[in-house]
């Protein structure tokens, strides 16, 4: 199995986790939550925003909502090639999912992000 693979799949579990552990009760704003938050990261190097991937994807899952409402939230993060700044991304996607699953309970959650294939893989 690849290292990218198991750092995915590391941060998967660690970003169920925790908005499991988070405390879960409607708020006073309910009423203006989305029914479908986007939770996208875009790739490397790429401006602010979902990226190229990201909006592709926002724009093909867009007609299949029918009349439910859809938000985007873009992953605050350097997107560079240096190693570290993914783990900014990281924290700032699992804050975001903690604040909707508490702020916004029955919002259905989708998160997605663009990376690049690893350059060499674990033995």
């Amino acid at each position: 199995m690849s290292y990218s693979r198991i750092l995915s799949s590391f941060v998967m579990a660690w970003l169920v986790s925790a908005a499991q552990s988070a405390v879960v009760a409607p708020s006073a704003s309910a009423a203006s939550c989305p029914d479908v938050e986007v939770i996208f990261a875009r790739g490397t190097h790429e401006p602010p925003g979902a990226g190229k991937t990201g909006q592709a994807f926002v724009d093909a899952l867009r007609p299949q909502l029918g009349e439910r409402s859809l938000e985007v939230y873009t992953v605050d993060y350097p997107a560079s090639d240096q190693w570290a700044t993914g783990a900014d991304g990281i924290r700032d996607a699992a804050a975001r999912v903690v604040s909707i699953a508490t702020s916004c309970p029955r919002t259905k959650t989708v998160l997605g992000g663009t990376r690049k294939e690893p350059r060499w893989q674990a033995s």
